[in-house]
């Protein structure tokens, strides 16, 4: 019974849909693999039909921000689930987002949501280091010296064994205006050029460096802990480090970037936006976004995970503010962009 009740409403979803016609619309910047079947089964409990935007790979987030902004006079959006935090803080300060304190929100760290109440943030990746356990016992025998922090990247002993994902989109250039942001300009310029200068890798992105690393291309760098897990589920002989975990370092803790969730601003349908807002921020949803391939980190103690999963309360992490971030993205974009060309 409750397969056939779920099919009659993802049918009806769809004709409802196909005739322009929904209770609700939203963007969602995360991978439809993961977040289309969260949104279908709002739709088996509620009986609402959602419009549902995903994201193209070949842009990342940036195509669905751009599609709000042009979209701003004539919203046509209620929630934007955004897995890049820093972009939108900038939708926030072009004045695109309405506030909405959701009761599903309580138990979240106040780090993780905005005190404006225009963004709530959940089940987190974190930036981490993709270790080939073969390949570093024949460059660096010694466990030892293995890395562990983010300066390990510059170290000439990995000369050629290092990489990093193009730093011009996704999370490498939300990690690089971070470090914008916190150390200044300088430190992010001296880190890539040191970086070239130690003949460092740089992969399309972090599905690319992760594939490199796990086959035995160059032997760490950095990607994301979704990505870490696919590589880990591939049976690869690959280590995971969280980085940067001594609080005497030159950088202190790893960089967590949760999802986001928002209500736009004069949305056509902003009552039941809040519904699915409270629903994506349900703990049922952190703790299905943990279990699933996606190995997503849930921001709350409470919420049930597998043990290959970490809460990101267990972990020693930056403390980012995130309205600077925002401001960092432009100029290091601008700097990374020139940067790259002449590569």
């Amino acid at each position: 019974m409750r397969t056939i009740k779920l099919a009659l409403v993802l049918v009806l979803g769809a004709v409802g849909v196909a005739c322009g016609r929904a209770d609700v619309v939203i963007y969602s910047a995360l991978d439809q693999v993961h977040s289309e079947p969260i949104i279908r089964q709002f739709e088996e409990e509620t009986g609402l039909t959602v419009r549902a935007q995903y994201d193209l790979e070949a842009v990342k987030t940036v195509g669905l921000v751009n599609k709000l902004v042009d979209e701003a006079d004539n919203p046509k959006c209620d929630v934007f689930w955004n897995n890049e935090l820093v972009h939108t803080v900038r939708l926030k300060k072009k004045g695109l987002l309405a506030p909405y304190e959701s009761p599903s929100a309580e138990e979240i760290p106040a780090r993780f949501k905005d005190p404006d109440h225009t963004w709530t943030g959940f089940a987190a990746r974190a930036r981490v280091l993709i270790l080939n356990t073969e390949l570093a016992s024949k460059v660096v025998p010694d466990e030892s010296e293995w890395p562990t922090k983010t300066a390990d990247l510059l170290d000439p002993k990995w000369k050629g064994q290092i990489g990093m994902a193009k730093p011009l989109a996704g999370t490498t250039l939300t990690h690089m205006s971070v470090l914008w942001s916190m150390k200044g300009p300088e430190y992010v310029m001296d880190f890539w050029k040191r970086l070239m200068a130690n003949d460092g890798r740089v992969a399309t992105g972090n599905a690319h460096l992760m594939k490199e690393v796990s086959i035995g291309k160059f032997a760490f760098g950095y990607t994301d802990t979704d990505d870490f897990r696919m590589a880990e589920l591939e049976g690869r002989p690959v280590r995971r480090i969280f980085p940067d975990q001594d609080p005497n370092g030159d950088i202190v803790g790893c960089l967590v970037i949760p999802n986001s969730v928002s209500l736009i601003r004069n949305g056509p349908n902003p009552e039941n936006g809040k519904r699915l807002i409270d629903y994506i921020l349900s703990k049922k949803v952190e703790e299905l976004l943990a279990k699933g391939p996606s190995a997503q980190m849930p921001v709350r103690k409470s919420v049930p995970r597998p043990d290959y999963v970490l809460s990101a309360e267990e972990l020693v992490t930056i403390e980012v503010d995130w309205e600077k971030v925002a401001e960092a993205v432009e100029p290091v974009s601008a700097w990374l962009l020139q940067f790259m060309e002449e590569k």
